[in-house]
């Protein structure tokens, strides 16, 4: 999940609750963190989508206050709303994007942990591939 950087008091507390990664950028930076690191950063009382429907503006008030807000709909959440400072949505996507890729490395990671594949020699891996590529041509083949 990616949050944005607001100054030295949030990364001070990112850095209490988890790992995190911070890379400078123009006007400030971006700030990349597990997902269980943002616990207490997302606010207790989220947005309904009636309540973006009915009063937006009071809704980008929150927004900016800087914190992100879960939008709600059918009791569950569907969506973060993350405020986007000086309109640089790019910057924001980037982070989201590269939010999103670290998230699936640790699932990836924590499923190999759990499986034992962790423990996977490249002789091994490579007896995998070699498998797995003459199965797929052989079922191509019988096309």
């Amino acid at each position: 999940m990616a949050v944005a950087c607001r100054g030295p008091e949030v990364r001070r507390r990112l850095r209490a609750l988890s790992r995190w990664d911070c890379r400078k950028r123009s006007g400030g930076c971006s700030l990349i963190v597990a997902k269980d690191a943002t616990e207490g950063l997302v606010p207790r009382r989220p947005v309904t989508y009636r309540d973006l429907r009915n009063t937006p503006g009071r809704v980008f008030e929150r927004l900016a206050e800087g914190e992100p807000l879960p939008l709600v709909a059918d009791g569950t959440t569907k969506a973060l709303l993350i405020p986007v400072e000086d309109g640089d949505v790019d910057t924001a996507l980037d982070a989201w994007r590269r939010g999103r890729a670290l998230l699936a490395v640790a699932r990836l990671q924590s499923e190999a942990r759990r499986t034992g594949a962790v423990a996977l020699t490249a002789r091994k891996i490579a007896r995998e591939i070699r498998a797995a590529r003459r199965v797929r041509r052989a079922r191509e083949s019988d096309r």
